[in-house]
């Protein structure tokens, strides 16, 4: 069936399940190939307006709906495509399923879906040089002292380099956004100083053929590594499509480079779990000591102890998480959901008591504190929108409930390291500390659930003379040509 005849027929509220069913429709019988080619023009497009989300759905459903048809192939047309890709928005924005499985219809539970779908694709000016500083500056630095040395794990495990598995990635994001459309040879993505051989093994990590991909079409449960941490689109995982005759192709080379950078995570924790967590949660800490790094009144970091920032009448206590929800509490809104992934050990719930016990107990930063007004900030690495509204604060306030006890701080604020990130841009233009700026946010009721982000940018579109508005901090200034060249 064609987008004409569902054009006429679905309604604005339509729902995520007939949405599926309308794009599997029109995809029936496609070309997968050509229909790949198709979309992969379309994410290089400067013009485009179509979101990641939205082509990484048309794909998967691409592949999906090829499966259970038989004719003859035909090509998918750009009205077509376009439609579906409104149907996609759709699926990801259905207010009581995802995918087919029921899911709150709450406004917070679609507000946090429709957000972990569409935000990670719109940072990557902060992700990819977040992600060389931590893993390629700070994290080597530590690798002997926490006793896991990753690089070498690494090596051993995929036959290849880190540094080497980078520069490929990179040889395929820059040839697929210079040849839009076009499958690459393995001989395409080589560059200097790498072997074709070299080329196989990155994209072994890197690539699935059909069948794989059609195989990680299920709902994940949380027990299954293949979904972590890419929700129900194992497209992220695995960005690359291997093609019949041994070519490969990115249909959205945003989520190769995303997943050669960010995406470091899940090619590392299975090495060794405990001893990655273990070195990423200090890498991180530091790279939290890195942004605060030329702060006045800085404190603590160090022998366990949480950073402070403070001034005359505030004290901002902050303590970091890698991850602070697993697949199905990103994937579904489900306050259940939710309440597990931030009750877990060593999870949200768990930081915010550590704050907590920090307050009451002895420590050299005990005078650094005294006499003043507590905000308590826990920061995320990994993806942590919403995390100030209403919702996960009171999830996270009911989980201190059960175990009998409050924060007793004077405010709770939950980021995403972004938010740090862009209060950091902040104060470097404006002058101001970064101790000044989060006392300023809590002293206006108007910034009681804005994010750390949010409330950075308004302040610097409020004070333009400030400097600019783009706020990613002079951290990142020369990292990527660094690591990955221009």
């Amino acid at each position: 069936m064609t987008a004409d005849y569902f054009e006429g027929r679905l309604n604005p509220t339509v729902s995520g399940i007939d949405a599926l069913n309308a794009m599997q429709s029109i995809l029936a019988g496609v070309d997968v190939e050509g229909g790949l080619g198709l979309i992969a023009r379309v994410a290089v497009e400067s013009e485009s307006s179509h979101a990641g989300f939205q082509l990484a759905l048309v794909v998967r459903q691409l592949l999906d709906s090829s499966d259970h048809n038989g004719g003859a192939p035909r090509e998918l047309t750009r009205e077509e495509f376009d439609f579906c890709c409104g149907l996609a928005t759709s699926v990801v924005a259905s207010a009581s399923s995802s995918w087919g499985v029921p899911v709150p219809s709450s406004a917070e539970s679609l507000m946090h879906r429709v957000a972990y779908q569409q935000l990670p694709d719109l940072e990557e000016d902060c992700y990819v040089p977040r992600s060389l500083i931590i893993y390629r500056r700070i994290a080597p630095a530590l690798r002997h002292e926490v006793g896991f040395d990753f690089e070498e794990a690494f090596a051993d495990s995929y036959g290849l380099s880190l540094d080497e598995y980078l520069r490929i990635g990179m040889q395929a994001y820059r040839w697929s956004l210079g040849n839009p459309g076009k499958p690459f040879s393995p001989s395409d993505a080589t560059p200097v100083g790498c072997t074709q051989g070299d080329v196989e093994k990155a994209l072994a990590l890197l690539s699935c053929d059909y069948a794989a991909y059609r195989s990680m079409l299920d709902v994940p449960d949380g027990r299954n590594s293949q979904f972590e941490p890419y929700n129900l689109n194992p497209f992220r995982k695995a960005p690359v499509l291997r093609l019949p005759g041994n070519e490969y192709l990115a249909p959205v080379p945003a989520f190769l480079l995303r997943r050669i950078t960010h995406g470091l995570y899940y090619d590392l924790i299975d090495l060794d779990r405990p001893g990655y967590i273990s070195l990423m949660g200090r890498a991180f800490k530091d790279y939290v000591g890195e942004l605060l790094k030329g702060q006045p009144d800085l404190a603590g970091g160090s022998d366990g102890l949480p950073w402070v920032l403070h001034n005359s009448d505030t004290a901002v206590v902050i303590e970091t998480i890698t991850r602070p929800f697993g697949a199905l509490g990103r994937s579904t809104g489900d306050p259940k959901h939710l309440g597990q992934d931030l009750s877990r050990r060593g999870g949200v719930v768990d930081m915010v008591g550590k704050l907590s016990g920090f307050l009451d107990s002895p420590s050299e930063l005990k005078a650094v504190i005294e006499g003043k007004r507590i905000v308590g900030v826990v920061i995320a690495l990994e993806d942590f929108y919403l995390a100030n509204g209403p919702m996960i604060k009171g999830i996270v306030d009911a989980q201190l409930d059960d175990r009998g006890t409050r924060h007793g701080m004077y405010s709770l604020q939950l980021t995403h390291v972004g938010g740090l990130e862009a209060l950091r841009a902040l104060s470097s233009q404006s002058g101001k500390p970064i101790a000044d700026l989060i006392a300023l946010k809590v002293d206006n009721v108007e910034y009681n659930d804005v994010e750390l982000d949010q409330f950075a940018r308004h302040m610097a579109l409020a004070h333009p003379d400030s400097g600019n508005t783009g706020l990613t901090p002079s951290l990142f200034d020369g990292v990527v040509e660094h690591y990955l060249g221009t």
